[in-house]
């Protein structure tokens, strides 16, 4: 992370005002903003790089060049009413599963101090899945474009509806805050598609001692999620068979965890950073993926050349033969095939792919900087990698070079 404004930092870190050495500030309101504008390039033409699986088309196919992938801008107002109370919100158009740029709240919530130590938040808060969660989507504050997508679309939602406590404690260089959530979250995704996680929670931890910073989170939720709906409705229609399949694969009504660690070693000249997630998903059709990566650079005053490299991997599923097309009729064997044909695409089709990421970063001045970054990626036999927006043409597997510059900045 690099270094924000103080103001910036008050407003947007995860718990403002911890600890006794805070002090409150008596103007009751502040606004802060921060923006993206970025542009990518993909040599793919057969599909698009969207960086999220939440976007529904990116660089590639629709467009060599875009500026859909990374650009955003955002604003925060935040209000201290009193030393212990306090409301925060933050709104943010970026690229919508739309395919628009209509705004949305990231955040909306309440804050109270039970002690300088221990806050209760309620509203929307940031779901602290990953180590950069806090301050993902501001560009000015990381050293890379966007964060690396292998391990990041684990869990592409950023944010849950519910109830939070934080219990922060200072000791001398040394700070551990400790956070429990509980909520749920609905969203819209790709195609008109939604995804709902009920019962949502999470435990995370952040510690720091000088120049190292350790992050770990835990978190589950029960998902409906729409998108399967279609197929898994075509495979009960054929009877005990179908209604097996169906009730393996489904993954409405199932539990996803997510575990993840992050390490982080910066004393200022140089610094390496290294992150590491799994999710589990109850063998359902979105599988038990993993993903890591390694980034380190060195800054030579305000320019930092920084490499990165990352994989994500998954549990090979059981063979899976489908329905039995020769216990089926003619007529009904074309539309089985169909469906275990779908089926065995969504399974093989999970990402798997290993990248390399050189890029820099310049700090043109301490409210905007400008980072250009180049990634090569292996996308593994039989997977599409994180390529949305499949063309007939598209071979799974295969090799994706992606070019990035974004202009980023915060204000004030």
């Amino acid at each position: 992370m690099h270094k924000l404004p103080r103001t910036l930092l008050f407003a947007l870190t995860i718990c403002p005002a911890l600890g006794p050495a805070a002090e409150y500030d008596e103007s009751i309101f502040s606004f802060d903003a921060f923006g993206t504008l970025g542009v990518v390039y993909s040599d793919e033409d057969q599909a698009d790089f969207s960086g999220s699986s939440l976007k529904p088309d990116g660089a590639g196919h629709s467009r060599r060049w875009t500026a859909d992938v990374d650009t955003l801008i955002g604003g925060q107002l935040t209000a201290n009413f009193t030393e212990r109370l306090s409301a925060v919100i933050q709104v943010i158009s970026e690229l919508t599963p739309d395919g628009d740029y209509a705004p949305h709240v990231e955040w909306a919530n309440l804050q109270y101090h039970v002690t300088p130590e221990l806050s209760i938040r309620i509203g929307r808060s940031v779901l602290p899945s990953f180590y950069v969660s806090t301050y993902r989507k501001i560009g000015y504050a990381n050293h890379w474009v966007r964060p690396p997508v292998e391990l990041y679309d684990l869990v592409p939602i950023t944010s849950r509806d519910g109830i939070s406590a934080n219990y922060t404690i200072f000791r001398g260089n040394m700070m551990n805050s400790l956070e429990l959530t509980y909520g749920q979250t609905q969203t819209d995704i790709v195609k008109g598609y939604t995804l709902e996680a009920r019962e949502g929670w999470s435990i995370s931890d952040t510690f720091e001692s000088g120049d190292l910073t350790i992050h770990a989170s835990y978190q589950g939720a029960t998902l409906n999620l729409d998108t399967y709906d279609a197929l898994f409705a075509g495979f009960r229609s054929f009877g005990a068979a179908g209604d097996n399949i169906a009730s393996r694969y489904n993954p409405n009504d199932k539990n996803l965890t997510y575990v993840g660690l992050g390490v982080s070693y910066d004393p200022g000249r140089w610094f390496v950073i290294g992150e590491w997630g799994q999710t589990r998903s109850d063998r359902s059709i979105l599988g038990d993926r993993s993903a890591a990566y390694v980034s380190g650079g060195h800054r030579f005053g305000t320019l930092t050349p920084y490499v990165t490299l990352a994989r994500t991997w998954h549990e090979t599923f059981p063979a899976e033969p489908g329905l039995d097309l020769s216990a089926l009729p003619p007529s009904q064997a074309t539309a089985a095939g169909s469906l275990n044909n779908a089926l065995l695409s969504s399974l093989t089709a999970i990402p798997r792919q290993n990248s390399l990421s050189v890029g820099a970063r310049w700090e043109v001045n301490r409210q905007m900087a400008f980072i250009a970054q180049f990634d090569h990626s292996n996308i593994l036999n039989g997977s599409s990698g994180f390529l949305t927006n499949l063309q007939p043409g598209f071979r799974r597997g295969g090799s994706l070079n992606l070019f990035s510059a974004s202009l980023n900045f915060v204000f004030p």
